[in-house]
């Protein structure tokens, strides 16, 4: 959660205050259609949302950002090595769980994760 944190306070829009919620609550029967396969029953994982009011990134960029070394955009506009996505991921995985990555340029960004309980 520290670089889902740290991102979206870096990648804050200018002269506008960083905000950051990240809210928690069970799955639901209805997030089958979202995220696929849930445990069974689905009220048995979780799901966490951290998401930021900062610069966005377009839609069609929302697998790309967990790849490693892929950056949106160049090292002299925002400091960072490209690997930061791509281990929340690992963890997500390695916890057999999901991640799913929401952005809008100029509006921000939603990163929502699925946990087995």
């Amino acid at each position: 959660f520290q670089n889902l944190i740290g991102n979206a306070l870096k990648y804050a829009k200018a002269g506008t205050p960083p905000q950051v919620k990240i809210k928690c609550r069970q799955c639901v029967e209805g997030d089958r259609a979202q995220f696929g396969l849930l445990p069974h029953p689905p009220e048995s994982a979780w799901l966490i949302e951290v998401s930021d009011n900062g610069i966005g990134f377009d839609q069609q960029h929302a697998d790309k950002i967990f790849q490693v070394f892929q950056r949106l955009h160049g090292r002299n506009e925002y400091e960072g090595s490209g690997v930061g996505l791509a281990i929340v991921r690992k963890v997500v995985l390695h916890h057999k769980g999901q991640i799913f990555a929401e952005g809008e340029p100029g509006v921000g960004a939603t990163f929502r994760i699925m946990l087995p309980g």
